[in-house]
């Protein structure tokens, strides 16, 4: 093919290609290079696109790349289907229209500082690099099955596509490092079921699709480190099914999702660390439910605002180090229910609050809702700006949370603002045979609809109305539960709060190596029905410990006071464990009727239900005391004069209290007038104080 009817600059270009060369069109002077005037620049600096893929056709298999700088390109550019051999490089250039590499082969392709009108390179193959370094994309980027050798690097760039998905790379294949950092999106990223050989990185990213998802790269597959430091994004950042081989970090990440779902790892396998920790804060639901974490799942010093009910669902988690939540900040439930932590899952100076309002901060991004967003309204970047752009997406309300994989669901007027849409996420479907909702973790939508006037007046009205008949004052309910550690198994638990929560613990049928706590950092509430531990690593005073069995939220359990028993006998503490098996009878008592507590207080007043047997001994000597002051005042009278040995008051008393021996005094003489009423009680006190030894006796032997 032979060009004709070129242009000066088309000319050059051609010449400069043939020779080997690069053509740029820059003039040295800073503002009349930026392409913020690039749709200004003159013929002297214009390019049409037909002639560029003239020059590629007729250029047929040569070898040498094609660099053009400072040009600008107008018409769309169509290079679909070509095979090229060689590399394009187009550097701050500023393209009208939209770029067409659709199934393209080609060795390198630069767009670095260019501004784009869009980018069509899905089913592309390049052998080597993809460099859009401060690239301005006012459009669609798809990289949908495209396949890049090297590295894919869009870095400082603006993908600005408000409303719809501004950076779209499904299947994508990339042989190096993926790197998104110090980019800015408007719109949703979507990367499901990419593969990254190297490392993935959005560090200082800029993600903004307000209740949607900012990201969507469910299933990628990463094959070193996944790193999102200081990561900024207002909607969902979802990885669900991700496998991620090194760590993934967000560490000092801001995430923001009011009312739903702010990172999404639903079943997602780390082969390292995750960490979310030193400064992250998440605005709304943090959910790693059924995660694979080979290393440490990491939390200190982090803030989780919560969705309004939840702020991080870990159930059925698999973690093959620690979880760590030093001195983080929680408001709302966290729940752990189910999951395998093969060493400390711990809470330090941890603080866990209901309501984000307790936490006393301010918003995310320290401003209005796009604060931290320099792509929400005018952009402005090193080079270029831009005008204010309407967003359809702003206002509307949060979507349900979807199952692992799948795109979230649109919301509708209809869900706006209510909490319904953040329950439906912290209660999405389960997988198969494998997950299912904590029964002890879900909690009824709570209305927040306005109200009638009518339906406001009657309830004023019904307030203000005194009330017709009297009703007995009742205590209020306690607050729900904030920590759901149901069926938990953790190498150590260390429960050590900055302060006690302000909802209760669920511990039922937990099992832990090492409990590592405070009494007194305890809340009021607490169900540990089933909860197996098997050491205590600071057991303190043991009144301090009854005091923290007694605080049990379902009444008297037995389980937990033998359990601590258990644990002290194990720990070589035998008088603790007695005393924790006597506090356990006293707190048994309590439940029982009227009638059947005096033979409690029996046994508890005479051996301390075998636990105290010391006591047997004193309540014999006071008896006997008494028995010998007594009679040997008062003499007995001889039932045979003749027949009776001499009387000894020791003896005596000795025969009335104990029922099963017998020394002759006790049926040789007998008490007469007022005095026989003392030789019936210590008959009797005998008796019953026999009747409880045994009874204890045979309970302690029965433990032990």
């Amino acid at each position: 093919m032979r060009l004709t009817g070129l242009t000066d600059s088309e000319k050059r270009v051609r010449t400069d290609f043939l020779a080997g060369g690069r053509t740029s069109f820059e003039t040295g002077d800073p503002a009349a290079d930026t392409r913020s005037v690039g749709a200004t620049w003159g013929p002297e600096r214009t390019l049409r696109a037909a002639f560029i893929r003239g020059l590629i056709e007729e250029a047929g298999d040569r070898r040498a790349p094609l660099r053009v700088v400072g040009a600008r390109i107008v018409g769309p550019l169509e290079l679909e289907y070509l095979e090229l051999g060689y590399s394009l490089s187009f550097a701050n250039c500023w393209f009208q229209d939209e770029i067409d590499l659709h199934d393209t082969r080609l060795r390198r392709l630069n767009l670095r500082g260019t501004r784009l009108a869009g980018l069509n390179a899905s089913l592309t193959r390049v052998e080597a690099t993809v460099v859009m370094h401060m690239t301005r994309v006012e459009g669609r980027v798809r990289l949908d099955h495209a396949v890049i050798g090297g590295e894919l690097l869009i870095t400082d760039a603006h993908l600005l596509h408000p409303g719809d998905v501004a950076l779209r790379a499904e299947r994508i294949r990339v042989g190096g490092d993926l790197m998104l950092w110090g980019t800015t999106i408007q719109g949703r990223t979507v990367l499901r079921d990419a593969k990254v050989d190297g490392v993935m990185s959005m560090e200082r990213a800029r993600l903004h699709a307000p209740a949607e998802e900012a990201l969507d790269a469910a299933r990628i597959q990463v094959g070193s480190d996944f790193l999102a430091d200081d990561l900024h994004a207002e909607g969902t950042v979802r990885l669900s099914g991700a496998d991620i081989q090194g760590i993934l970090r967000l560490a000092n990440a801001k995430l923001s999702n009011p009312g739903a779902t702010t990172l999404e790892a639903y079943q997602a396998k780390i082969g390292a660390d995750l960490q979310c920790y030193r400064g992250f804060d998440s605005d709304g639901l943090v959910r790693i439910t059924g995660a694979h974490i080979a290393g440490h799942a990491r939390f200190d010093a982090a803030t989780l605002r919560g969705n309004g009910t939840t702020a991080l669902d870990a159930r059925y988690t698999d973690i093959g180090g620690a979880a760590r939540l030093r001195t983080t900040q929680t408001a709302g439930a966290l729940r752990f229910t189910s999951a395998h932590i093969a060493n400390d899952l711990d809470f330090r100076e941890a603080r866990l609050v209901s309501s984000v309002t307790e936490l006393g901060l301010g918003p995310v991004f320290g401003g209005g809702a796009t604060a931290g967003f320099p792509g929400a309204g005018t952009v402005s970047a090193p080079g270029f700006t831009s005008s204010p752009s309407s967003d359809p997406s702003a206002g509307s309300s949060p979507s349900p949370l979807p199952s692992a994989g799948t795109s979230a669901v649109a919301s509708t007027p209809g869900n706006s603002g209510s909490p319904t849409a953040a329950t439906t996420a912290n209660t999405a479907t389960p997988a198969p045979n494998s997950l299912s909702p904590d029964p002890a973790s879900s909690s009824a939508p709570v209305s927040t609809s306005s109200p009638s006037p009518s339906s406001t007046s009657s309830a004023a009205s019904a307030a203000a109305a005194p009330s017709s008949r009297s009703s007995a004052p009742t205590s209020p309910p306690p607050p729900p539960n904030l920590l759901f550690l149901g069926n938990l198994h953790a190498g150590e638990l260390t429960l050590r709060f900055a302060a006690p929560p302000a909802g209760g613990i669920h511990l039922a049928n937990a099992q832990v190596g090492v409990l590592n706590d405070d009494p007194a950092c305890w809340p009021p509430h607490f169900t540990r029905d089933g909860f197996v531990y098997e050491r205590i690593a600071e057991p303190g005073p043991v009144r301090s410990r009854i005091a923290w069995l007694a605080r049990e939220s379902a009444g008297y359990r037995p389980g937990p006071y033998e359990q601590l028993a258990t644990v002290y006998r194990r720990q070589g503490l035998d008088g603790e464990a007695r005393r924790v098996l006597l506090a356990k009878q006293r707190a048994r008592r309590r439940t029982l009727s009227l009638a059947a507590r005096p033979w409690g207080l029996i046994q508890d007043a005479a051996v301390g239900y075998g636990y105290r047997p010391e006591r047997a001994l004193g309540w014999l000597a006071a008896l006997l005391i008494t028995g010998v002051v007594v009679f040997g005042v008062h003499h007995p009278v001889p039932l045979g004069p003749d027949k009776a040995p001499p009387f000894n008051p020791l003896i005596y008393s000795l025969d009335l209290l104990l029922p099963v021996i017998n020394f002759g005094q006790g049926r040789a003489y007998i008490a007469t007038g007022g005095w026989q009423w003392i030789a019936y009680l210590l008959t009797a006190a005998g008796w019953i104080l026999a009747t409880t030894i045994a009874a204890g006796v045979a309970r302690a032997v029965n433990r032990a």
